[in-house]
């Protein structure tokens, strides 16, 4: 499968297996700009407001939380929080698949440039 897309209430997702990326982000907004944290990126709004993400290299990122690359190859839904304290991010991420739900909290700190599970 190389690409997945759909919709899960408010957010829509698409997985590239190529490409091994994750995008996850709300419907019907617009990204006024972005913040790359490693092979993290935030979309905000103007107002500030975490809409999106784009996960590079996402099945090595994510099989640190126990999410394989089949889940990401078969995904009906997907949930987002993004959290910013000061310069770092904590990124919820709820993924959906056929039978199962998986969730990732990431750390993630602009200086160290590191992604840390919580």
């Amino acid at each position: 499968m190389m690409k997945r897309e759909n919709t899960s209430k408010e957010m829509e997702f698409s997985y590239d297996a190529i490409n091994d990326l994750l995008y996850v982000y709300k419907k019907d907004t617009k990204v006024d700009y972005n913040e790359a944290i490693g092979d993290i990126h935030i979309e905000f709004t103007k107002s500030g407001k975490a809409i999106g993400v784009e996960i590079l290299n996402a099945s090595d990122i994510l099989k640190e939380f126990d999410i394989p690359q089949k889940m990401l190859d078969h995904l009906t839904g997907a949930e987002l929080k993004v959290v910013k304290n000061g310069a770092a991010f904590l990124v919820l991420l709820t993924l959906h698949s056929e039978n199962n739900e998986k969730s990732a909290m990431i750390a993630l700190s602009p200086t160290a440039q590191a992604i840390h599970a919580v």
